[in-house]
């Protein structure tokens, strides 16, 4: 498990059942929850887009079989009727005449999953591969835009093609090496009977020609040695004699005599260019995926510039697709957060496009501005990474340039500014132990600037509502406060706190400060000078999590973590002396006080066979299960909105939402 929550094995052994006393009901009743993300969808391998209609587009994922898009990639809903999954979709091709019907070539771990074909736009699919080795995979496919019927698949064999829309499948690489793999294959758009396709045998990477419909081939000028495996061929459609070839690491090349002769695209030497597209309205401006992100140029491929805002800075541009009536266009991208993103102003900007898509994002802190309860940030465990909502979690943007995203670790407390929403902390889990612990965003996350707190794992953070410069982070035995919005910090230590899981202020005085460890509860009446243990009436010293009445400050909870003792604990003295209430859990992960109606309670709990939410109507004296759409996930935070109409959980995976009545 990845929460700092969970780095005590031996613990969680430990845990106790929820005790299931008179006071506990299985449901409040109070709604469902559903998924708002975030989430960039899981890996975009392979992408089409419907030549009659560009609202419609394909994204072929990397486990989750195809999805489909009606609105232009805005929402996605699963497109795999009859197919086995899981699933990675390799490859995508559409017949232009009758745009429903589909070929897909598909793997998992490497392995054939089939070649499928589907003829109602993948409401239904058959496997059509005869004719083609059950273990080859599809790695590229390509129809004659003249004569649909004819497609061509560029598999680990070789190159096959079928005249019968896959009935029937045939071998045609005569021409090419026995044992060569062909990665891609493409078929000029004007004179269909000439194609092109990349290949590799070895160390040796060659571009092959035919001018017959693939019953010749013959190797074109560029046959190189050591140079990386072919990824994929562009054609310009309006002057067919000019080919693009991009390679996996050894950049890309152009010919502008129909492969004779080809010349080294310097600006993306050296590069791994993992897909190529020509912009059809504009065709000296094409799109390279790289690792990371996509590079664009507008003149020929001459010369090239990163155009990766808002992809994700680990993400590798793995597919890209164009609609050739307005020139939007699509990147599918792998491995560290990858998924689908769109850019409607030529690659200048980008945007995640996930609604509908599995979300697989381990959210593990939340934050909501108070000046702007619309505006939401959530830290992630996928390689420390922060989103940032501007409408309550609908659509979420990556807001995390300046962070360190490839330092292993992950953002475990989130923090915004009360007067400015988009004014933002976020503190850092560092899994060497060491490096910056905590950054600060002036501008929702476009731009973080290191703080100078370092070698801290910071597991919470709190703003004074007072004074927003004035910020407390609790860390491993410490909590360090700074009074000039990060630019300096002060080390404060309690005696014998130990790890720091939650700092909580009173709102009315917030020179008195709450703190929940793994020793216990803490207090400061003094904005931190000095503190004393408040542990009279709890059972277990590990207090996991903390919540304040806004309406009646001195009234607290406390969330503890395993042991006989765990569950959540109530004090209305302003923590003098504390009583469980009749939750009992062995981890309390998240508490959360719905400021319209201060006797709601929320508690994220995580329990072998009772994870989720929990929820009090009256202070903690009776509760019950909350998880109606979300199931049994681990919720590690929770916001609700000052209204009390919306309440939002960060848990395993990805951010929830759950509307009161």
């Amino acid at each position: 498990m990845w929460r700092s929550r969970c780095r005590h094995p031996f613990l969680i052994g430990a845990m106790v059942l929820l005790t299931v006393s008179g006071r506990f009901t299985a449901s409040a009743g109070t709604g469902t929850w559903t998924t708002r993300g975030p989430s960039t969808g899981g890996n975009g391998l392979a992408l089409a887009i419907d030549p009659t209609n560009p609202s419609i587009v394909y994204d072929g994922t990397g486990g989750d079989g195809l999805y489909k898009s009606i609105d232009g990639g805005d929402t996605w809903a699963p497109a795999n009727g009859r197919l086995p999954l899981p699933l990675s979709v390799e490859s995508i091709a559409e017949d232009p005449s009758a745009p429903d019907t589909l070929y897909i070539g598909t793997s998992l771990f490497s392995f054939s999953t089939g070649l499928w074909k589907s003829t109602d736009g993948g409401g239904r699919w058959s496997l059509a591969e005869d004719g083609i080795p059950a273990s080859d995979v599809a790695n590229s496919l390509a129809i004659d835009p003249a004569s649909p019927s004819t497609v061509y698949a560029a598999t680990n064999d070789g190159i096959y093609m079928t005249l019968d829309g896959a009935q029937q499948w045939r071998f045609r690489s005569n021409g090419i090496p026995s044992g060569s793999s062909a990665t891609v294959v493409a078929v000029d758009p004007v004179s269909t009977q000439t194609l092109y396709a990349g290949t590799w045998k070895g160390s040796f990477v060659s571009v092959y020609k035919s001018v017959d419909g693939g019953a010749r081939w013959r190797v074109t000028g560029l046959s190189v040695t050591g140079a990386s495996i072919p990824t994929a061929v562009a054609i310009d459609p309006t002057d067919t004699a000019t080919v693009y070839v991009s390679t996996l690491s050894g950049g890309a090349y152009k010919s502008t005599d129909g492969g004779a002769t080809w010349a080294t695209l310097d600006g993306l030497s050296g590069q791994t260019v993992r897909a190529l597209v020509i912009d059809p309205r504009f065709p000296s401006t094409l799109y390279a995926g790289v690792a990371p992100g996509v590079f664009k140029s507008i003149d020929g491929g001459i010369t090239w510039a990163p155009s990766s805002e808002g992809i994700y800075n680990l993400a590798f541009g793995d597919a890209l697709a164009i609609d050739p009536e307005s020139s939007v266009v699509f990147v599918g991208t792998c491995c560290a957060m990858g998924g689908v993103y769109r850019s409607v102003d030529g690659g200048a900007h980008w945007t995640v496009q996930a609604d509908g898509q599995q979300s697989d994002t381990k959210a593990i802190a939340l934050a909501m501005a108070p000046s702007s309860p619309q505006t939401l940030f959530a830290g992630t465990v996928d390689y420390a990474s922060v989103y940032r909502s501007l409408d309550a979690g609908l659509h979420w943007t990556i807001a995390d340039n300046g962070l360190p995203t490839s330092q292993p670790g992950w953002v475990d407390a989130l923090a915004a500014d009360p007067t400015d929403a988009m004014t933002v902390y976020a503190g850092f889990y560092l899994m060497g132990g060491t490096g910056d612990s905590v950054f600060r965003t002036n501008d929702g996350g476009r731009q973080w600037t290191v703080t100078p707190l370092a070698d801290a794992n910071v597991y919470s953070l709190a703003i004074d509502p007072s004074r927003s410069l004035v910020v407390y982070a609790g860390s491993d035995q410490s909590i360090d406060k700074t009074a000039d919005g990060g630019r300096t910090w002060r080390k404060l230590n309690p005696a014998g706190i130990g790890a720091v899981y939650a700092i909580v202020l009173d709102p009315s005085n917030p020179r008195t400060v709450y703190a929940g460890s793994t020793n216990g509860a803490y207090k400061s009446t003094d904005g931190g000078r000095t503190w004393a243990a408040i542990n009279t009436g709890l059972t277990t010293l590990w207090v996991e999590s903390l919540a304040i009445d806004p309406a009646s400050p001195r009234t607290l909870y406390a969330g503890s973590g395993g042991g006989a003792g765990g569950g959540v604990y109530k004090s209305v003295d302003g923590g003098a002396t504390w009583a469980g209430t009749s939750l009992r859990a062995g981890w309390v992960f998240s508490l959360a006080v719905n400021p319209a109606d201060p006797q709601n309670i929320f508690a994220g709990v995580n329990q072998k066979g009772h994870r989720g939410v929990m929820v009090s109507s009256d202070g903690g004296e009776t509760w019950a299960l909350e998880n109606d759409g979300m199931g049994s996930e681990q919720v590690n935070a929770i916001a609700v909105d000052p209204s009390g109409a919306l309440v939002h959980a960060a848990a395993y995976p990805g951010v929830w939402e759950l509307t009161l009545p």
